[in-house]
This record gives C-alpha cells, sequence and structure tokens, in this order.
C-alpha cells in the first residue's frame, strides 16, 4: 500500500502517546522506517499514575504494598453507597474510591493492565480467585 514511502525515513512520535503510540511506532517500524520517540515528564497533577492509599486487606491487593503507583485515566469518580467495599482510595484533593471488592466482585478505578508490574499482580490475584 506504502511502497517504500517510509523505508530510512526519519519518523519522530512524540507525547504521552502510550498504547496508540506503541502501535504507531510497530507499525512504522514494520514499513523500515526509523521512529524515534521523545516525551516530556508528566505534569505532576493531574498525573496518569496516583499511589494508592491501601485501607483494608483484599485479595485483589494482595502483595500488593500501600503507596503503590498505578495508572488512572478517567473524568469520573465511584460513590459507592456502602463505604465498606472501597479496599483503597487515591488522592485527588478528595478521595476517590480505587479499588473495591465485595464477596466475589471486584472493581478498579484505574487501569491493571496499564499499570506495570503492580497491575499484573492484581490481575494474577483476580484471576486465582477466579479459578476458585
Amino acid at each position: 500500500m506504502f511502497g517504500n514511502f517510509f523505508k530510512d525515513k526519519k519518523i519522530l512520535v512524540t507525547g504521552h502517546t502510550g498504547f496508540q503510540g506503541s502501535w504507531l511506532t510497530l507499525w512504522l517500524k514494520l514499513l523500515d522506517a526509523n521512529v524515534i520517540g521523545y516525551s516530556l515528564p508528566p505534569p505532576t497533577k493531574p498525573s496518569l499514575f496516583e499511589s494508592l492509599e491501601i485501607e483494608k486487606e483484599s485479595k485483589l491487593l494482595e502483595g500488593v504494598d500501600n503507596g503503590s503507583w498505578v495508572y488512572f485515566v478517567h473524568s469520573y469518580r465511584a460513590k459507592p453507597l456502602d463505604q465498606q467495599i472501597v479496599v483503597a482510595n487515591a488522592d485527588y484533593g478528595i478521595n476517590v474510591p480505587a479499588v473495591v471488592e465485595n464477596g466475589i466482585y471486584f472493581g478498579t478505578q484505574f487501569h491493571p493492565e496499564k499499570s506495570g508490574k503492580i497491575g499484573s499482580l492484581m490481575i494474577r490475584n483476580f484471576l486465582k480467585e477466579c479459578k476458585q
């Protein structure tokens, strides 16, 4: 489709392109482009990453340290009627429920799949619970 248009061309990918940028980069590399990335550090507030304030024991958070950083992208917050289900919060000037758990039901306000090793641990914990 593109022939050799991108072959040996220098392509600069900028910003916090995340998932979309990674696919763009892979695609350009398959077309033999020379891809270079540049990104400024994220602003401190609001940041895509925020630390968890673990309030109580949780099957989902087993092995996760208090203060671990996770990846948030949202424009809303949950406000559970029963605060007993909130097991972790994040501080955005107000407490944002970050993890809820009630028996076999789990929910996160953030993206575990984008939260590195901490997120992988949570996903493993979730899968372990699903097997039981």
